[in-house]
């Protein structure tokens, strides 16, 4: 179990619930558990223990209470996994959660007292996000030394300011609905330089309009070379409100447009939403007339700026963006979740699209579906990437059925068994119907998580029995990583709790051994549209 690495601070002032808390890690395999009885003492252990890996944590402690212990913790640069153990309402426990993300801190969950073995046992096994592999390191540098007018001009005009693209897909199938166009500024060394240093420098110098107009020819290059290719792109471009205050914006997209030969639908202007209470009559002019043109205009950060709703509804937006900051909040905080069912509901009944962006975890996919999101952007799909890399990731993504067109490769198909003999009966009867697949197999999830780094996974089938980690808890951590894959977990257990667990984590759950029929079942359940 992974919970036996683990070495656990408790704090609480306590001390029956101290020692409560101890016997139950106990008894759940934890060997290394220390106890104190204030955050002061809790801060002095950490730093003389720095193995310790997770720490539990009461709110409402006299002297140091939760949140200045969370506070602390960060000066502290604690690295260890936190959870909030107290007895307040879950909405307090969920905003204290939220503050200590604020401060950095690896927030994993809440229990609520009484303190429940299963509630603790879930915590012992939550896993903190783990980095998205790169392939290739790229040095960000805050600012560059000589960053004046001139050369923020000179950085638009040589092009060193240059479009990453970030998918946008649909929640469901995760079908590519288009890309947002992200400015990123590579300096001659290589470096890239932050967003957050330049684009408020561009903003201040009055180098807004001379930014969207360098991004929305390249993007307009980029997608008359993947039209060319027999790919339809819809692209998303980022417009500065203070860009509407020049009426004759609508002309002068239009024109460059035309030149390039890209239908104008393929267009999309993201306007920041916290703009919008400014000159408005000369944004609703400019605005009002790009739509009429036939571009889809798009309000983004939806929920931080100030525009009212009834701005909302009189501008003509096509599309709603609802900040990142609501959306990493789904499923587990109610009041995100009412903001965000609230959000899809108004944008939909006003005939937008609506994206989620910001979606870096399954979990968090799994409740925008249940809101009723139709859109996702985040680091769960993909992280922005040039163009080159973005044609590699379209030519390796592969939602929905075998045939999607313009997928450049084989099905591939992952089976995990510690058994070699089980492994080759799954291979061949799978491959028997497969043929055009290709085959990978793990006897670990170690295996597993290694091959899924190094190349992409379309689905997969795992036993549940395996050393280390079982199945389910294999199923939760590939997810996160190859979110368009479909999964089966085989078990000899016929177990109608791993049945319900299986099918809530979205696989489909198969008794062993593996028969033909059972075969017929799994491969219809990785080719059904």
């Amino acid at each position: 179990m992974g919970s036996l690495r683990e070495r656990v601070l408790v704090v609480d002032d306590d001390p029956l619930m101290l020692e409560l808390l101890r016997h139950q890690l106990q008894a759940l395999g934890v060997e290394h558990v220390l106890t104190t009885e204030s955050g002061d003492a809790a801060l002095e252990a950490l730093r003389g223990d720095p193995a310790i890996s997770m720490v539990l944590t009461d709110i409402s402690m006299p002297g140091m209470d939760g949140p200045r212990l969370l506070r602390h913790l960060a000066d502290a640069h604690c690295a260890a996994k936190i959870v909030l153990v107290s007895g307040v309402s879950v909405e307090l426990l969920q905003s204290i959660g939220e503050l200590g993300r604020s401060h950095g801190l690896q927030i994993v969950g809440y229990i609520h007292k009484p303190v429940l073995p299963e509630a603790l046992e879930a915590m012992l096994h939550a896993q903190s996000p783990r980095p998205m592999p790169r392939a290739k390191p790229v040095e960000v540098q805050a600012a560059p030394p000589d960053v004046t007018p001139e050369r923020l001009r000179r950085a638009i005009d040589e092009r060193e300011i240059h479009p990453w693209y970030q998918p946008k897909v649909d929640s469901q199938g995760l079908s590519l609905a288009g890309v947002e166009a992200l400015a990123r500024w590579r300096l001659p060394d290589g470096s890239l330089v932050s967003p957050a240093a330049f684009i408020p420098a561009i903003e201040a110098n009055d180098l807004s309009h001379a930014l969207f107009f360098g991004m929305l020819e390249q993007v307009l290059a980029d997608l008359r070379l993947w039209r060319d290719r027999g790919r339809k792109v819809k692209a998303s471009i980022n417009l500065s409100m203070a860009c509407t205050q020049d009426l004759d914006l609508p002309e002068a997209i239009g024109r460059r447009v035309a030149a390039a030969g890209v239908p104008l639908e393929q267009i999309v202007i993201e306007v920041t939403e916290s703009g919008l209470m400014t000159n408005r009559a000369a944004s609703m002019e400019t605005l009002t007339r790009m739509s009429l043109m036939g571009l889809t205009l798009s309000i983004d950060d939806f929920g931080t700026g100030y525009s009212s709703l009834a701005q909302l509804s009189d501008l003509p937006f096509g599309e709603l963006k609802i900040d990142g900051g609501f959306v990493q909040r789904a499923g587990r905080d109610k009041k995100a979740d009412a903001i965000l069912r609230t959000t899809v509901t108004f944008g939909h009944s006003l005939g937008m699209d609506v994206v989620a962006e910001g979606v870096e975890h399954f979990a968090q996919l799994e409740a925008l579906r249940q809101l009723g999101a139709r859109l996702i952007q985040g680091y769960l799909i993909a992280r922005p990437m040039p163009a080159v890399g973005f044609n590699r990731w379209l030519d390796a993504w592969r939602p929905g059925s075998i045939g999607r067109p313009g997928c450049n490769r084989p099905l591939s198909v992952l089976v995990v068994d510690d058994s070699p003999s089980a492994r080759v009966v799954v291979e061949a009867e799978l491959q028997e119907r497969l043929p055009e697949a290709r085959f990978v197999s793990a006897a670990n999830a170690d295996e597993a998580e290694t091959l899924l780094a190094r190349d992409p996974v379309d689905r997969a089938v795992l036993d549940f029995h395996m050393p280390g980690i079982n199945g389910l808890e294999l199923l939760k951590r590939l997810r996160e990583k190859a979110p368009a894959a479909r999964f089966v977990l085989l078990t000899a257990d016929v177990s109608d709790a791993i049945a319900a667990q299986a099918t809530a984590l979205g696989a489909m759950y198969c008794p062993k051994p593996l028969t033909g029929p059972q075969a017929e079942r799994i491969v219809r359940h990785f080719t059904r549209d």
